[in-house]
């Protein structure tokens, strides 16, 4: 997730500005992890890494 999604979320952030992208993708990153953390099943937990992959990139 994070490789894939590089050059998007980089022209993303010239888009919205760096600093604001690394915000949201930082406040995504805590609540990713929060799912993950007190996740039920395999599929939540695979999904909140899958997330953690994306908010990491940016």
């Amino acid at each position: 997730m994070i490789a894939g999604s590089l050059i998007t979320l980089g022209t993303l952030g010239d888009l919205i500005g760096r600093r604001r992208l690394l915000m949201i993708g930082a406040a995504a990153f805590g609540g990713a992890s929060l799912l993950a953390a007190f996740s039920t099943s395999a599929e939540m937990l695979v999904a909140s890494r899958a997330v953690l992959g994306l908010a990491g990139a940016s």
